[in-house]
């Protein structure tokens, strides 16, 4: 009988220990939202100009300025930023970070799409598309978006 009491006593402790280091393991979920997306043929200083939607044939170079709701986590080390023109992909590029959200905190990224060869882009609406490497998965994530934010613009 004692042996019994004994064995069942070590069967829930090892069992409280297996669920509680389980949980304690599990990776972190991210939800990192982007609250903003500017585009602009300007820049200026450290920011781009005043945000356009439409941009006239013969532009060269669409800047972008994209802002996160909250600091990209420390453990997430690369976006990848998909570029669809007419609903199709043209280009994906990965924007490689290193964010210490107390010290050095990554709250934005900014970029510019243009030719290699800085040729007139085509007319068509581009889209601009976010990824997040997950390093537990090791696959590329979904990037949530604020409801108002605007993701595309346009070359007439």
């Amino acid at each position: 009988m004692k042996n019994r009491k004994f064995l069942l006593f070590c069967i829930s402790v090892g069992l409280f220990f297996v669920l509680n280091c389980e949980n304690k393991n599990k990776p972190p979920e991210y939800k990192i939202t982007v609250t903003d997306i500017k585009f602009s043929d300007v820049w200026s200083g450290d920011d781009i100009g005043s945000s356009k939607w439409e941009f006239s044939f013969g532009t060269q170079i669409v800047y972008y300025r994209i802002k996160f709701k909250d600091p990209i986590p420390s453990d997430i080390s690369c976006l990848r930023k998909i570029w669809k023109k007419n609903g199709s992909i043209f280009l994906e590029a990965n924007a490689y970070v290193s964010s210490d959200e107390v010290n050095h905190p990554v709250q934005r990224i900014c970029g510019e799409l243009h030719y290699y060869n800085n040729t007139p882009m085509e007319t068509g609406e581009y889209e601009i598309l976010l990824k997040y490497w997950d390093s537990e998965t090791q696959t590329f994530k979904d990037v949530e978006y604020a409801d108002t934010v605007k993701r595309s613009f346009k070359i007439k």
